[in-house]
């Protein structure tokens, strides 16, 4: 895996792009609780197939309260569906620069602090983020 940066909405939809036609399974975390009424969580609803409280998951372990695991399936034309939708989102966050040029400060956008992983028919990890720390890895090139 390597370490993608995200600056700007183009590296966000670069990414997007470079998840089409090769998903078939998100794993999305609302870290320490639950938001049933999260728009993702709502508009996964339909693929939803495990939902468990969780202190590990791609990219992180945690020793502090649980959170929560949406893991979901679907097809390839399902696929378009939600990579249309999460178009609607501005990044999963950005990396900014400090004051003195480098990118080591992260700004969170309207996905807020849950972490996604996307996952290939069998199994193998192609994307995840660690959201609030501003990481994203991916083994797509």
């Amino acid at each position: 895996m390597r370490e993608v940066p995200i600056y700007k909405r183009e590296d966000f939809l670069n990414i997007l792009a470079l998840l089409k036609n090769k998903t078939k399974c998100i794993e999305l975390v609302i870290p320490y609780g639950d938001n049933e009424k999260d728009d993702l969580v709502q508009f996964l609803e339909p693929y939803l197939i495990t939902k468990k409280k969780v202190k590990s998951w791609t990219g992180t372990t945690t020793k502090g309260k649980s959170s929560t695991m949406y893991k979901y399936e679907y097809t390839e034309q399902d696929e378009k569906k939600i990579l249309k939708f999460l178009h609607n989102y501005s990044s999963f966050f950005f990396h900014i620069q400090d004051s003195n040029g480098y990118y080591n400060e992260v700004k969170l956008t309207e996905f807020e602090d849950k972490d996604i992983a996307f996952f290939a028919q069998k199994g193998n990890c192609l994307f995840y983020t660690i959201t609030h720390e501003g990481l994203a890895y991916t083994s797509l090139e």
